[in-house]
């Protein structure tokens, strides 16, 4: 079993059942400068859409769209891409498994090998997605007012 795999395996079951570090401090970010609830929809909608990348990337490993190398190496970068992203919402050391994970993905010399890691990772950021999304009212936000459509004059 690859170092990546162990590493993830670890981490994602540090968070299954406790929040990740650095989740608490969310509300305490200025990024956007807005209130607490924009910050939060952000960073739940990056980790969903990461996720979601990384699963794309995991459905081409073994179809013959890129080379294997080639898919590597964009499975690293889009993971680099990541860690960064969960970095901005002071997820870091989330970003550091992240940023471990990627290293490996760079390098895996087989379809297989990459797929594995990125199951792993997918499992691991979305963890971390149903974390920040537990953070969301979203019943709270399904009793507001309609929302407003600006009219824009010609």
């Amino acid at each position: 079993m690859s170092q990546a795999i162990k590493q993830l395996r670890s981490a994602t079951e540090a968070i299954w059942t406790r929040p990740p570090a650095g989740l608490e401090a969310l509300s305490a970010m200025h990024r956007p400068p807005s209130g607490d609830l924009p910050k939060r929809l952000y960073a739940n909608f990056d980790a969903y859409w990461l996720a979601g990348i990384l699963y794309q990337l995991r459905e081409m490993c073994g179809d013959g769209v890129l080379d294997g190398a080639t898919l590597a190496r964009v499975a690293g970068r889009t993971s680099e891409i990541a860690a960064r992203r969960l970095r901005t919402w002071g997820l870091d050391e989330a970003a550091g498994t992240v940023e471990f994970a990627a290293d490996e993905l760079a390098g895996a010399k087989s379809p297989g090998a990459l797929k594995d890691i990125l199951s792993e990772l997918i499992v691991f950021i979305d963890r971390i997605h149903v974390w920040i999304d537990s953070t969301i009212p979203w019943a709270e936000m399904g009793d507001m007012g309609p929302v407003r459509i600006p009219r824009i004059e010609q």
